[in-house]
């Protein structure tokens, strides 16, 4: 859940980069809406501030703020590249940086074990993860626009909810559900205006 605040990062990114758009109290509000619905995902205790499950959630947010970063800087930018190439650049780009950080640390590639849960693991977030689901949101950020697509969005967590259950027997606990609940409204508040021209565009024009 801690990922559906890529929306709110991106429109905040979007307000302090972009020179078309604005930065009010009401949207530094929605954005510390959304900041606190990931503390309330997050849970984080005074004894626990360094544990390895905050870490992770560290992580996970550091990873949408790098993913919403991203979609703001292209934004101005003109590219001739189609979807696959753009997507395969990105994907080549991240590879060399992701090796970087790999030898940086000290990992090796004679340390991984191949199991048939990694292969499948693997396969699934390469083939299906990276490049099927990648080429969908491109493809979907063309055809509809950044709105709709980021309110499309917020049926990952959902999504993720309902498999973690089916398959795992994890249920969401009532702060992470208030949690969610913080971030879609401090999206809804940050992206109000580009939300209610596309609701008066949607709606059938009156006699």
């Amino acid at each position: 859940m801690i990922v559906s605040l890529s929306p709110v990062l991106t429109a905040a990114f979007a307000a302090v980069l972009l020179p078309n758009e604005r930065v009010g109290p009401v949207e530094v509000g929605g954005f510390l809406i959304g900041i606190l619905g990931v503390a309330m995902i997050a849970s984080p205790s005074t004894e626990g501030l360094v544990s390895a499950e905050l870490i992770g959630v560290g992580l996970v947010l550091a990873s949408a703020a790098a993913f919403a970063l991203g979609a703001v800087l292209l934004r101005p930018l003109r590219t001739e590249f189609s979807i696959v190439a753009l997507q395969g650049w990105a994907m080549v780009i991240g590879a060399g940086i992701l090796g970087a950080g790999a030898a940086v640390t000290g990992e090796s590639v004679a340390d991984v074990v191949l199991t048939p849960t990694a292969i499948v693991t693997l396969a699934y977030l390469a083939l299906l993860s990276g490049v099927v689901a990648f080429l969908i949101y491109f493809a979907l950020l063309d055809a509809v626009g950044p709105t709709q697509l980021h309110l499309i969005g917020y049926a990952e967590p959902i999504t993720a909810a309902a498999a973690s259950w089916l398959v795992l027997g994890h249920l969401v606990d009532g702060d992470a559900l208030l949690g969610f609940t913080a971030v879609l409204v401090g999206f809804l508040v940050l992206e109000r205006d580009a939300i209610r021209r596309l609701v008066h565009a949607r709606l059938p024009a009156r006699a």
